[in-house]
């Protein structure tokens, strides 16, 4: 269903599905236009991961945040800009996934980072809805706990929507409906009855999950995968954590008093969300390579995540703890102790939310849908011109510069197809592609020389 909808038939960028599928093609590509692609893809890759392994060993950041602040008034009078999070993320990998995005989903994150950070959170601040963080610091923990509620709202109604009028659309133009995997429904049916089964089965024995709480998970990470699908497909960053805490807040409410409960409930619904987003870009991968997705299916399932990840993984650190210095130990798995305070909150039910984050979500979802309609309903001049709610609520759960530092990839690629055509036509994406490549290999690298060091 995921690959008829998202691969098939949905017309996603899926950038990192893309950027592997570009970077098999040129290696294994004949005659010289192939060996042209791989040089510049060679050279974009050297140039991105000599940049990424240089910022790792002096420690610096790639990260440019501006200088200066806003008048706030009241108690707080002022914010600086590098508080909001306002700059550029440099990594080159950002620049090639925004150039295989488009300028379309590039300006979508610019546009909800400015709503998000220079709009709604100065005013946040300046009312005191939020308190502000540490002085010094980026204040986008503080900040985002709130924008998350509508960011979240805009991207799941958004993505639901733009799935259901897309398929609408593709009925009413008398299109074949999307294929699907060769496979028998009763096979299918009875895989879908097994895997709940165990999933449930797990959260009632380990976690001692009530029954209507854990059934509640399942449907809440099978909605919400494909939320992933669609922001995944659209910017390359699957909204996880995000996700996860829509259903922390479903689970908590049928469960007051279980931290532990919603905490699994986050839990199964990242999951799902994270092994869609990694299978649906193999699957991308595949179909711009000519490959069947039955046969591919079964085997990015059974695949690992990478190295880094294997490297990082809890079991990894039960079976072979590793001594970290004090300052490590302190910063350590920010996203894990986020998830435990939300957990911990949305043990109070939907009263313990953030002041008027409701509203706000409320109104999020709306704009979703509005976006969603004025993108599949409208007519095709005014359609080009919808932002995508996707890209546009991620920008609320996500850092402003790296937003932005997509926007600039896409800005730039548009560029380049301006002022050379042809060289864009034959070299861009194989140059976007190192990019990503570049510095992906070379932060497995860095992991991997940490882990050995403190061997």
């Amino acid at each position: 269903l995921l690959h008829g909808r998202f691969v098939a038939a949905g017309g996603l960028p899926f950038p990192a599905g893309t950027a592997a599928a570009e970077t098999l093609r040129d290696i294994h590509g004949d005659g010289a236009e192939a060996r042209s692609r791989l040089r510049w893809l060679a050279g974009a890759a050297g140039v991105s991961a000599a940049l990424k392994l240089v910022a790792e060993t002096t420690g610096a950041t790639l990260r440019a945040t501006l200088p200066g602040s806003l008048p706030l008034g009241g108690a707080l009078p002022s914010v600086g800009l590098r508080q909001l999070g306002i700059g550029i993320d440099g990594s080159l990998l950002m620049v090639g996934f925004g150039a295989i995005i488009g300028l379309r989903a590039g300006l979508s994150l610019a546009l909800g980072a400015l709503v998000a950070w220079l709009g709604l959170a100065p005013w946040l601040l300046a009312s005191g809805v939020v308190a502000p963080g540490e002085p010094g610091t980026v204040w986008f923990g503080v900040l985002v706990e709130w924008l998350i509620w509508p960011g979240v709202a805009m991207m799941t109604t958004g993505a639901l929507a733009s799935l259901w009028l897309g398929r609408q659309r593709q009925k009413e133009a008398g299109a074949a409906p999307p294929p699907g995997l060769p496979l028998p429904k009763p096979v299918l049916a009875a895989g879908a009855v097994l895997a709940v089964a165990l999933v449930v089965g797990l959260q009632l024995a380990l976690f001692d999950t009530p029954l209507l709480t854990a059934l509640v998970a399942v449907l809440l990470a099978g909605i919400l995968a494909m939320v992933a699908a669609r922001v995944v497909g659209e910017t390359g960053i699957p909204p996880i954590g995000a996700l996860g805490k829509i259903a922390q807040l479903g689970t908590g409410s049928l469960a007051p008093g279980l931290p532990a409960a919603n905490l699994m409930g986050a839990n199964v619904t990242g999951g799902a969300a994270g092994q869609t987003a990694d299978l649906l870009n193999d699957l991308k991968a595949g179909a711009l390579l000519n490959a069947a997705p039955a046969p591919a299916t079964p085997g990015s399932a059974a695949g690992q995540r990478g190295p880094e990840s294997a490297a990082d993984s809890s079991p990894y650190r039960r079976c072979c703890p590793r001594p970290r210095p004090a300052a490590a130990r302190q910063t350590a798995a920010p996203a894990v102790a986020t998830w435990k305070a939300v957990a911990e909150v949305m043990a109070g039910g939907l009263a313990a939310l953030p002041p008027l984050s409701v509203t706000a979500a409320v109104l999020g979802a709306l704009a979703g849908l509005l976006l969603a309609c004025w993108q599949h309903r409208a007519p095709a001049r005014l359609a080009a011109w919808a932002p995508s709610a996707s890209a546009a609520g991620l920008a609320f759960v996500i850092p402003a510069w790296i937003a932005f530092g997509l926007c600039l990839g896409a800005l730039a690629a548009r560029l380049l197809e301006r002022l050379a055509p042809h060289w864009a036509a034959r070299a861009l994406l194989a140059t976007a592609a190192g990019l990503v490549a570049g510095e992906s290999l070379a932060g497995v690298a860095a992991a991997m020389a940490q882990l050995l060091e403190s061997g």
